[in-house]
């Protein structure tokens, strides 16, 4: 149950889009995807017919190139998913319950972070726009290391290692399996956050429902009680 998983747990990190912010709800990649697919192949990439941006990364260490046009290509594709980043994240909005969640656990002295795979130029800018007077670490996408993406633990461990907290004192709040696997991997807690139907489905397939939240405010009563 997620009041059994946090405990007397005082450090916590999130995942941040499709955990704390809806950052991609009403946008399309096409136009991105089509300048992958022409840069990517122009140097000796071959893209899949169904993809999205973050496939970008994994086509190049999939297939073999020159360690130059390797490099070139995870720029790019940075570059691209980055700026998009950027334009959705000013027509995003918190998930329900996310901004009272972070300020009410800051009142309280819980040690906080994000670790996303995003850019934290994002998470920067959500930060800066909804919870300005709050500091805490983050860690984001780092350019032209596609390998600490999560599920990689490298942001967990980097992030715990900055708060001073050791792996049965933090709980990892995520909406995707691949946050899970990370959590197992680093030792952490895991609670599950679903504030969509197909999330929760999807997470019920290796959660059992009272290790999820359907939003944050639910996390927040949780937590009070």
């Amino acid at each position: 149950m997620v009041k059994e998983i946090i405990g007397n747990k005082k450090a916590f990190i999130f995942d941040f889009d499709g955990t704390l912010f809806h950052l991609f709800t009403t946008f399309s990649f096409d136009k991105e995807i089509a300048m992958l697919k022409k840069e990517y192949s122009s140097l000796g990439y071959t893209m899949p017919d169904t993809w999205n941006p973050f496939d970008a990364f994994r086509v190049v260490d999939e297939q073999e190139n020159s360690s130059e046009n390797r490099l070139k290509a995870l720029i790019r594709a940075d570059e691209i998913l980055t700026n998009k980043e950027l334009e959705a994240v000013e027509c995003g909005e918190p998930i329900n319950g996310a901004v009272e969640l972070l300020r009410y656990l800051d009142s309280k002295g819980y040690k906080l972070a994000i670790a996303s795979n995003n850019s934290p130029l994002v998470v920067s800018y959500f930060m800066g726009k909804y919870l300005p007077d709050i500091k805490l670490p983050v860690l984001g996408r780092v350019t032209g290391h596609p390998e600490l993406l999560k599920p990689n633990t490298w942001m967990l461990e980097e992030l715990m290692a900055n708060m001073g907290s050791k792996p049965e004192e933090v709980v990892f709040f995520g909406d995707h399996p691949r946050d899970k696997a990370c959590a197992d991997k680093a030792g952490v807690g895991f609670v599950g956050i679903t504030p969509a139907d197909y999330k929760k489905e999807r997470m019920l397939k290796i959660l059992d429902s009272s290790d999820i939240c359907n939003d944050l405010v639910e996390l927040l009563d949780i937590i009070k009680k």
